[in-house]
């Protein structure tokens, strides 16, 4: 008998009592049970977070939204599986961020961008701060992508109405300034006048 031969006689022989299909069988139902433990607890994790949660395939597709989603934008599983998750974006944020994520997937690399989603409450847009990276295998490969929306709104807002404070501060600060600048140079043409009086009055 050949090695080759003794090998898979081998591998045919029961182990304890059971074949090599049992025993692939039984290793097969204990991977996917464990799969699907791993998979309720990352969803039980993702849904007690206050941020939004979601995953994409290697292409780039959501496949996954946490409740949080839901909660905001009001929409169902089935829609937020065939839409892209672009779609609820701010109409002047939707052309940029759409090449900057197709950038990200192309080259499997971290995905950031700050952009505004419709907020189902008030009709309005709220600013979310989005990331995403890439989940890889041993070789490397991208095989899914993890992402976050974090809230930013009240943060943005802060930095426009400092904005808005300091450009009204600078411009009332300017104001003062310009007058007695005016005023410097009116008085410079009145002493020029009365000096050109004086000339004449003395000739």
């Amino acid at each position: 008998m050949t090695r080759k031969s003794a090998v898979s006689s081998a591998w045919a022989m029961p182990v304890e009592g059971k074949s090599l299909d049992d025993l692939m069988e039984e290793y097969t139902s204990r991977l996917e049970k464990r799969v699907a433990y791993e998979s309720r607890f990352f969803r039980l994790m993702a849904d007690a977070m206050p941020q939004i949660v979601w995953t994409a395939q290697p292409n780039g597709k959501a496949d996954y939204f946490n409740r949080r989603w839901y909660e905001y934008t009001d929409t169902t599983e089935s829609a937020a599986m065939t839409n892209n998750w672009l779609s609820i974006a701010y109409p002047d944020d939707l052309a940029a961020n759409k090449k900057l994520w197709a950038s990200a997937v192309k080259n499997n690399l971290p995905f950031e961008s700050e952009l505004r989603f419709k907020d189902k409450q008030s009709g309005g847009f709220k600013w979310f701060l989005v990331r995403a990276l890439p989940g890889r295998d041993t070789s490397g490969k991208t095989i899914k992508w993890f992402g976050t929306c974090t809230d930013i709104d009240e943060h943005k807002k802060a930095q426009a109405n400092k904005d808005e404070f300091i450009a009204i501060t600078s411009h009332e600060l300017k104001t003062p300034l310009t007058s007695l600048k005016a005023f410097n140079q009116l008085l410079q043409l009145q002493m020029e006048a009365a000096t050109a009086v004086r000339s004449l009055a003395t000739a």
